[in-house]
């Protein structure tokens, strides 16, 4: 896959070592991928945050690159308990990070996420978790903030579920360190899905 080189640059530096309880989350998600790919079935990961705006895009931007780059298959999702819109300000980190990103009209627009000329974007916009155009059945459920995981005790038909949870940059908005923040988040998110990944190939 020939990626944005910028992007490649970005990709080349993840593969960092992660804390033993985090290691353990990214073995637990590697194992459902395993397993759904050695029963010939694609992994669908719906990844779920409240408002679907800013963690659980990120997971699946991430999720989807990261996949294509290890010649992985398998499709990823995300989603919310309500809708609100993909905050503008992950769209800048991940244009800073080497995403060539686009966005529609209305005030939950569609952004278009290309990542490699060779491929077709990622189209994102906020949705709820169970939206049509998410998967229905036999996913796996991943929560990646605490708020999520506390008011969806229950997803109906997910084949999986874990808590994956991320701290939200939304606190450091219209401060000095904003932008920081967003790309070190994105940067987190993308370095423990490249784990995800690694053990997957066991590379």
């Amino acid at each position: 896959m020939l990626l944005n080189p910028k992007l490649k640059t970005f990709v080349n530096s993840l593969g960092k070592p992660l804390e033993k309880d985090r290691e353990v989350l990214a073995q637990k998600l590697a194992d459902y991928i395993k397993n759904e790919l050695k029963s010939n079935r694609i992994p669908k990961l719906n990844f779920i945050c409240t408002h679907n705006s800013r963690r659980s895009h990120f997971a699946q931007i991430w999720a989807h690159t990261l996949a294509t780059y290890f010649k992985l298959e398998l499709q990823t999702f995300s989603g919310g308990v309500e809708v609100t819109a993909m905050n503008e300000r992950v769209a800048e980190s991940l244009q800073r990070t080497g995403f060539i990103v686009s966005a529609g009209p209305g005030e939950n627009p569609r952004y278009n996420i290309t990542y490699s000329e060779d491929h077709v974007p990622i189209n994102c916009w906020s949705k709820e978790y169970s939206d049509p155009e998410n998967p229905q059945s036999d996913f796996a459920a991943v929560m990646v903030c605490s708020a999520a995981e506390t008011a969806c005790p229950f997803i109906p038909n997910a084949g999986f579920r874990m808590a994956l949870t991320f701290e939200d940059p939304k606190e450091f908005d219209d401060t000095e360190i904003e932008a920081k923040m967003y790309d070190q988040r994105s940067k987190e998110i993308a370095n423990e899905l490249f784990r995800v990944f690694q053990i997957v190939t066991n590379e």
